[in-house]
């Protein structure tokens, strides 16, 4: 071991204040903004530094923007100068740590494009040519924020960009002999109110049945918890299908704790994390779709030492089935301060929730960086103080549910040969076991669903949209530590089915504020009717026109839905029936002058009768008419009951028979006999 005089009463210090410990992670980050791993000298200096200084992984980055630092890839090679394109940096460094016991986890950085203050990628088959700035519509997949400004990074809610970030990132799993994968940037950009590509708020409205004729709010609750799954959705898709290629390797995610921690879980919601870049990290560790939480503990010291603590509290106590790995800032500290941080993070705390080791933050910035960007001090005092640190070499810990596990995972993709993307999108999975056990989820936007942690046994699927039954598995066996697979592939028309289908409109003329009449199958998932008021979302049922906006709805049902005819109208409507994430096909109703019709007749004894009336229309007045003579004129704007009717009272010669009309403006209903 190599030491520096100057520095050996701190090392001293170091090994009398730290107990020795059996298992623990000793982590470097190793960024390909540095030298590091891009030629085989660096490679070997790499491992024998970090061998050297007792740590026991390397979270090396492989993919910076869009590009790789490995052979085997679906990506472009990494556009560096200080980079052999021809050699596989992935795969020596996982042949060389390997021999020295040590882990290599590849670390992705996730949604970014490219660097917004460097030219074009050089490549023409880079990511950024193909989907980037200069494309357009569905061909474009960076986000946009609320006030139209373009991103730097993929949109999340996209389905295409889902679909190839999964692939991308579980793609080295076959080819390598990786013990982990590390998640960077897996959230959505600062900087403004990313997340508004059309598509994805297409998506937004279509599952929430929002109004599509107002943008998503910012502050919205329903819209921040869209976005926030389309990350976790990711992460879920990425945590399965790396266990499917490769069970037992380690899914590990680079999370955000920007400013003060939180207290509990309920005021993580109002985290940065949480609310500003839409990263649950909580969640994720609590439905255990990471196994290595590894939140970015940078502060400077002693300044920001009590943040620190609060931080490191606040995830100790959340891991939940799963572990933390405390990773700190070394660039904005002196060796001597970030010895302190490790010394309070990695010391023994009574009550078992332990982190599971430390993340170092990076190996080629060990120290404060100065107004140049290089260490104040140089690497090697760190990698010293490391190895006094911790005295001696330490195995990774036993995470049991991936070496002992008593679990297993469930993971499939909905597709529809010959559909529409949407068709697969929030379609309802319930896994149901023979044990008695029962889970629920939904397909993303790429159809893909999956469920973690589920007790071995067997299980059936099945698959709903709208409350109608489009699959039921037979049974399936969960095994522990894998991941059972399957797919459920439909045609077109038994997706079809559960769509939304208007088969008639009632009558064939409708006057401005008529109560309206589709009759159909799938209209809705259940019976509901306006309180009051008629209401644009009611029982989960919106009818839009054909510029956005929402009718007001009377009653709806899975055969009948009415609703109020708006009092401006074209000559020809056209309306949509939304469900459950569902689009019925247009459906066409022609408008015109007044068509009243009388409705229900209700005697209420001695010559009195209320009639409910509609299709007056924005007639000034209707008037009844019976047996050929006038019984009542009424205002129409004195509705009472539903929205859309009017219900009048009337009085004719006791023990009186016949049958009643009504005249709105010379057009009169057919009888209604009394």
């Amino acid at each position: 071991m190599r030491l520096l005089l100057g520095f050996a009463p701190l090392l001293l210090l170091a090994a009398s204040t730290e107990p020795q410990r059996n298992e623990q992670y000793r982590a470097f980050w190793v960024d390909a903004y540095h030298a590091g791993y891009k030629n085989a000298g660096e490679v070997d200096r790499l491992v024998e530094d970090v061998a050297a200084s007792h740590c026991n992984a390397i979270f090396v980055q492989v993919r910076r923007r869009a590009d790789s630092y490995y052979l085997k890839t679906l990506e472009v090679p990494a556009q560096d100068v200080t980079y052999q394109p021809d050699f596989d940096a992935l795969g020596y460094l996982t042949e060389r740590a390997h021999a020295r016991g040590i882990e290599v986890h590849a670390w992705f950085v996730v949604y970014p494009l490219w660097q917004p203050n460097l030219p074009p990628p050089v490549d023409g088959r880079h990511l950024y040519h193909q989907h980037g700035p200069g494309k357009f519509g569905r061909d474009l997949w960076l986000s946009f924020s609320s006030a139209g400004r373009i991103g730097n990074s993929l949109e999340p809610g996209h389905p295409d960009v889902q679909r190839y970030l999964a692939a991308v990132i579980t793609d080295p799993l076959r080819h390598y002999d990786l013990d982990g994968i590390h998640l960077d940037y897996i959230r959505y950009e600062e900087g403004a109110d990313y997340g508004y590509h059309y598509l994805a708020v297409e998506r937004f409205r279509r599952l929430t049945n929002a109004n599509a004729a107002e943008p998503p709010q910012a502050s919205g609750a329903a819209w921040n918890a869209f976005r926030r799954e389309q990350v976790t959705a990711l992460t879920r898709q990425i945590y399965l299908r790396a266990h499917e290629a490769r069970p037992g390797v380690k899914v590990s995610a680079a999370l955000i704790s920007w400013g003060n921690a939180p207290a509990d879980e309920a005021g993580f919601q109002a985290s940065a994390s949480y609310g500003k870049v839409f990263q649950d990290w909580i969640g994720w560790m609590k439905e255990g779709i990471l196994d290595l939480g590894v939140p970015m503990h940078y502060f400077r010291d002693p300044a920001a030492a009590p943040k620190l603590e609060r931080w490191f509290e606040f995830a100790r106590a959340h891991q939940y089935k799963r572990r933390y790995i405390p990773g700190i800032g070394l660039y904005l500290n002196p060796v001597s301060a970030s010895q302190r941080q490790m010394t309070r993070l990695l010391k023994v705390r009574g009550n078992g929730s332990t982190p599971a080791g430390i993340g170092l933050y990076s190996y080629a910035s060990t120290s404060r960086l100065n107004a140049a960007g290089t260490p104040t001090q140089p690497n090697q005092v760190f990698l010293n103080t490391a190895a006094a640190f911790f005295q001696q070499p330490a195995v990774v810990p036993s995470l049991p549910w991936l070496e002992q596990p008593e679990s297993g995972h469930v993971a499939g993709a909905l597709s529809a040969a010959g559909g529409q993307d949407w068709w697969i999108d929030g379609v309802a999975v319930t896994l149901r076991g023979e044990n008695g056990e029962e889970r629920k989820a939904a397909t993303d936007a790429t159809g893909f669903f999956g469920f973690v942690d589920v007790a071995a046994g067997r299980y059936r699927m099945v698959v709903k949209r709208g409350g109608t039954v489009l699959h039921a598995s037979a049974a399936v066996d969960v095994a522990p530590g894998r991941v059972t697979r399957y797919d459920v592939s439909l045609r077109a028309e038994e997706l079809r089915a559960a769509l939304p289908r208007v088969t008639a409109t009632g009558r064939a003329l409708y006057a401005p504020g008529d109560a309206v009449t589709l009759a159909g199958v799938n209209l809705a998932a259940e019976t509901a009717e306006a309180q009051g008021a008629a209401e644009t979302l009611l029982g989960g049922v919106r009818v839009y026109r054909k510029d956005g906006t929402a009718v007001a709805l009377r009653r709806v049902s899975p055969e009948r839905i009415e609703f109020v005819l708006p009092e401006r109208v074209s000559a020809v409507e056209t309306f949509t029936v939304r469900h459950s994430g569902m689009d019925s096909a247009n459906v066409t109703v022609r408008t015109g002058v007044a068509a009243p019709l009388i409705e229900e007749v209700t005697p209420l004894g001695q010559g009195a009768f209320e009639l409910l009336a509609s299709g007056g229309g924005t007639a000034e007045k209707l008037r009844v008419l019976y047996a050929g003579g006038a019984a009542d004129v009424l205002e129409t704007v004195a509705v009472a009951g539903r929205p859309g009717a009017v219900r009048i009272s009337v009085m004719v010669e006791p023990e009186a028979k016949g049958e009643f009309r009504l005249d709105a403006g010379g057009v009169v209903s057919p009888p209604f006999p009394f």
